[in-house]
């Protein structure tokens, strides 16, 4: 059942390369607002998480010849160190900062895809490693929530403090 998954694993871990690419070219023509603001450097990498995020799980996708328990167990682990380096940078994001430009950004950072993606990244691999459950296809929300923050913070990036 993995196999069916090869396209999407390789949609997401190409996406995800994409993006992070992106967020590069942001934080560079930012680096002087990035550098004096401790809450845009934990933006940035909370940004950097997000993005990168689908590549890992796409490599676990993409590994052959794996068992089903294993795949979710590994899905379980990441979503773990997910969490708690989302967390642990959230922290640190609280610092003042100067106000977004972007709406839609202010929006999706009170309403965060940190909390989504870490849940729904642990929820495939539990389901994935019990066989009950969405199994794999809690992977669609996950890599969705985290592209989807990560582009909305890159382009807080672009468009630069208000």
């Amino acid at each position: 059942m993995v196999t069916d998954w090869e396209s999407f694993a390789v949609m997401a871990g190409g996406a995800s390369s994409a993006l992070t690419g992106l967020l590069f070219v942001a934080v560079s023509l930012n680096r002087v607002a990035v550098t004096e603001s401790p809450s845009l450097r934990a933006s940035a990498a909370q940004t950097l998480l997000l993005l990168v995020t689908p590549l890992p799980i796409a490599a676990l996708l993409l590994t052959p010849d794996q068992p089903q328990w294993l795949l979710g167990a590994e899905l379980i682990c990441l979503a773990g160190v997910i969490a708690i380096t989302l967390i642990v940078v959230g922290r640190a994001k609280r610092h003042p900062s100067p106000p977004v430009n972007s709406r839609l950004a202010s929006i999706l950072d009170r309403r965060s895809p940190n909390l989504l993606t870490s849940v729904f990244l642990a929820a495939a691999g539990i389901t994935e490693a019990t066989g009950v459950g969405g199994s794999l296809y809690w992977l669609v929300p996950t890599v969705l929530a985290a592209l989807l923050g990560g582009a909305v913070n890159a382009w807080s990036f672009l468009i630069g403090p208000a």
